[in-house]
């Protein structure tokens, strides 16, 4: 059923991606009276004032060479993210666990397990993104980017009871996309691409259980130790929409979808220590995979052009990103999910 869950929602933000895709190419045929709702304030334009909010930037770009309009440009972009990381397919034993066994006349064993089970508490970290692209002549971006985020959880339970987990989260995204405007107010973006994606997972577990039988109770300890890394590559589409307030700032939101055709790594080495005995038990899996992502993101942005047609860009936003199945470790599969804030710095020269 989870499995069947996550390819509906998988399927539902690729159909998403496929409609905005077809707004941005065909919207001009189908829609011509939105596309142009604006046109007469575009011909009553003020073409010398840079920040007016009723010129259209595709008429200002023609007249005053803007860095977009140049034959290339390069741009060079730093995100930082503050960002949490929650997943799920696993839970926290850190009260520990009680069997009880009882044994009645005839002889027959019955075992009630008493677990006291708590989701993680997740954390924020910070993390950053490192961009390089090229602004070309004709609306086309071509850009390279990396984003890293490492996260980290320690949750404590009664007595010695403990848990520690560790994310690792790296992504290297070529893109490219068309840039161009639909009036004087909207701009959108249509791209695609090539992600590479490693994620590297640790867990590892201390607590106590207790067993108490008509003869005796025994106290056993369990450590477990788990690792997973999960690496794939795979294509990606998306788009962003730009809403101008005035011709430097404006609201812009964006999604894109994709797929990770790749591999898992995972590993556990787990531990019991009793006053009588001691067992270890040790298991190694690597096997292949196909996974959905996506992310959505929104926010407010700024652009000033200086120096000869330099430009400077801020924005500051919210953003998402889902992989989903991502978790190997636990009983169930589980995803991967980054929420949380960004602030970008970008130049173009």
């Amino acid at each position: 059923m989870q499995a069947m869950c996550t390819w509906i929602r998988s399927v539902v933000c690729l159909i998403v991606a496929l409609l905005i895709l077809a707004f941005f190419f065909f919207g001009k045929k189908l829609f011509p009276e939105f596309v142009f709702a604006f046109q007469k304030q575009e011909d009553d334009a003020d073409i010398s004032d840079p920040y007016s909010s009723k010129i259209s930037t595709c008429d200002y770009c023609e007249h005053t060479l803007l860095p977009y309009c140049c034959p290339y440009r390069f741009m060079i972009r730093g995100d930082l993210l503050y960002l949490t990381a929650t997943e799920n397919g696993f839970l926290c034993g850190c009260e520990g666990s009680t069997v009880i066994d009882n044994v009645d006349a005839q002889g027959n064993l019955t075992s009630v397990v008493i677990e006291n089970d708590e989701h993680f508490d997740y954390d924020w970290d910070f993390g950053f993104r490192a961009s390089f692209g090229l602004e070309m002549d004709c609306g086309w971006d071509l850009a390279l980017s990396w984003m890293h985020f490492n996260s980290h959880l320690i949750t404590h339970g009664s007595d010695t009871n403990d848990l520690h987990w560790h994310l690792h989260y790296d992504t290297l995204d070529l893109l490219l996309g068309y840039e161009f405007c639909l009036n004087s107010y909207f701009n959108v973006f249509p791209y695609g691409g090539v992600r590479g994606e490693h994620v590297e997972q640790k867990l590892r577990e201390n607590f106590i259980s207790t067993l108490i039988s008509s003869e005796e109770v025994i106290l056993s300890t369990l450590t477990s130790n788990s690792e997973q890394t999960c690496t794939g590559i795979g294509p990606f589409i998306g788009g962003e929409v730009e809403w101008l307030w005035r011709s430097y700032l404006g609201l812009f939101v964006g999604l894109d979808v994709g797929l990770l055709y790749g591999y898992f790594n995972t590993g556990s080495k787990d531990f019991t220590f009793t006053s009588t005995s001691q067992t270890t038990y040790l298991s190694e899996h690597r096997f292949r995979s196909c996974l959905a992502f996506d992310d959505a993101f929104l926010g407010i942005r700024f652009k000033h052009v200086f120096c000869n047609n330099n430009k400077i860009q801020f924005e500051l936003g919210l953003e998402h990103h889902e992989v989903f199945d991502a978790n190997q470790i636990g009983d169930n599969d589980g995803d991967l999910c980054l929420d949380g804030g960004f602030f970008s710095l970008s130049l173009g020269f």
